[in-house]
């Protein structure tokens, strides 16, 4: 994973090569605003896009407002879930038209919280559970970015979709860690 946000029209490219060498896997992206995005790429197919609590073309319409970014690509890791989309070529095309093509400034994280591995790992587990291995990207880029553990917790409760998940979440967090 680069440490380095890069401007998204890098990332489309990225998913435009992944998807020309016919690989299957996962790319997870993170953006400089802290909200996920996960692309699931089966033999050169885009067959799923999440992105900030949004599935399929919905998710690919609301990808418009990313910026910059990181991502991780890992090979082999499909899921079974499917969303309805446009063909490949044309989810690229609109990547690609969405993208800004420059970035004014390289965005490097700049911790502003700082907890111990053990409390770092009862977060990126506890997450893990509500929206898989998607969660130590996230993990990272919300602990970059927030003051202190309540902050940390709301953040990373936002990035589960179901309500009441996300309070069985903190509660659980909160019980791990002894608060």
């Amino acid at each position: 994973m680069s440490q380095h946000y890069l401007p998204f029209s890098q990332v489309v490219e990225e998913i435009k090569q992944l998807c020309r060498k016919q690989v299957s896997g996962s790319l997870f992206i993170s953006t400089d605003c802290n909200r996920s995005a996960h692309v699931i790429i089966e033999n050169g197919d885009i067959n799923y896009i999440y992105y900030f609590n949004k599935h399929g073309i919905e998710a690919l319409d609301a990808m418009c407002d990313i910026s910059n970014a990181r991502h991780q690509f890992q090979e082999g890791m499909l899921t079974d879930q499917h969303t309805p989309l446009p063909p490949t070529h044309e989810i690229i095309k609109t990547l690609a038209d969405i993208a800004p093509k420059e970035v004014s400034e390289d965005v490097i994280p700049t911790p502003v919280f700082e907890c111990s591995d053990a409390q770092k790992a009862i977060l990126e587990d506890c997450l893990a559970e509500y929206i898989g291995p998607v969660a130590g990207f996230i993990c990272e880029d919300t602990l970059n970015s927030v003051l202190n553990l309540e902050a940390a917790l709301d953040k990373l409760a936002a990035e589960i979709p179901d309500d009441t998940e996300s309070l069985h979440f903190k509660k659980d967090v909160l019980k791990k860690l002894g608060i």
